[in-house]
């Protein structure tokens, strides 16, 4: 059984993924999302714009975002968005919109939806990342007359984290706390480096707040203990003041995760124990942190 799966933290841009416009012009259209730089931790607006809403009685895309990383809060009509109906459906790791109003516009331009994200605390500044394409869908209401579709380009957006609000002379994410502490000055460590050879880089030794010269300091799961004939017990070490989720698979390759447990932060270091009935479904354990609260 695995045990250890170390959750890195990288930033993911926003995908949008356009579907279709149901129009009564002819002429293109596009939508949006523009570059931002946000802080780890932070909460992100981040709106859809169409520069040229002429003859659009409906729209319908989705925008992909890794749900590790980004956590969707809200979806809200824009001034633009403001004139139409609008729905949003969740899914994991990705929202369907869809807009739909009674007549064609004759006019118009603007942010048709503002997408809300909080961005998490483990992202690692100076990461950016693509956009992720796939196909959306369109709908409309019965009692108008869409005769037809046109294709849509779009305008890929991008998420830059930049570095927060802790002293870090030499940019790269590391507090210059932190390196000092551990390093003693403020360029030895580097951040994707694993100085202790543990399996755990020094930016998520950081996230994690565990010893990045100590081999057994590392976020992992302890080999599961029996507890009697029907039970076991999951146990790991908590870090002071930083909040976790074990989750779980069935089979190794699915995506999915399962939450199994969210454990809250606490101000100090301790054990932390979990009690799981042994079934004849095999499970697969990980466990992550978003980093200090």
């Amino acid at each position: 059984m695995r045990t250890k799966l170390l959750r890195l933290k990288l930033i993911m841009a926003l995908g949008v993924v356009i579907g279709s416009i149901v129009s009564t012009g002819h002429c293109a259209k596009s939508l949006t999302i523009g570059e931002y730089n946000t802080l780890p931790g932070s909460a992100l607006r981040v709106p859809v714009t169409m520069p040229d809403a002429t003859g659009v009685a409906a729209v319908a895309f989705i925008v992909n975002f890794d749900n590790d990383l980004l956590g969707l809060t809200n979806v809200t009509n824009g001034n633009l968005g403001a004139t139409f109906g609008m729905k949003y459906k969740l899914e994991e790791g990705r929202v369907h919109v869809a807009l739909v109003r009674d007549d064609a516009l004759t006019t118009g331009s603007g942010t048709l939806v503002e997408l809300q994200f909080t961005v998490n605390r483990g992202a690692a500044p100076g990461m950016t990342t693509p956009l992720t394409i796939a196909d959306g869908t369109v709908s409309g209401q019965s009692a108008v007359d869409f005769s037809w579709t046109e294709g849509i380009s779009f305008s890929n957006g991008l998420v830059r984290i930049v570095a927060g609000l802790e002293p870090d002379a030499d940019g790269d994410g590391l507090p210059d706390w932190w390196e000092m502490l551990y390093f003693g000055d403020l360029t030895g460590a580097e951040v994707w480096v694993d100085s202790d050879g543990d399996g755990v880089r020094n930016w998520n030794e950081y996230v994690a707040g565990t010893h990045p010269l100590q081999r057994e300091s590392a976020l992992r799961l302890e080999w599961p203990a029996r507890l009697g004939l029907t039970g076991l017990i999951l146990r790991f070490e908590a870090q002071a003041n930083r909040p976790y989720v074990i989750e779980y698979l069935s089979r190794l390759g699915e995506t999915n995760w399962m939450t199994l447990q969210t454990v809250p932060a606490a101000p100090s270091n301790r054990w932390v124990e979990l009690q799981q009935p042994i079934s004849a479904v095999m499970r697969y354990y990980r466990i992550g942190t978003p980093g200090p609260q």
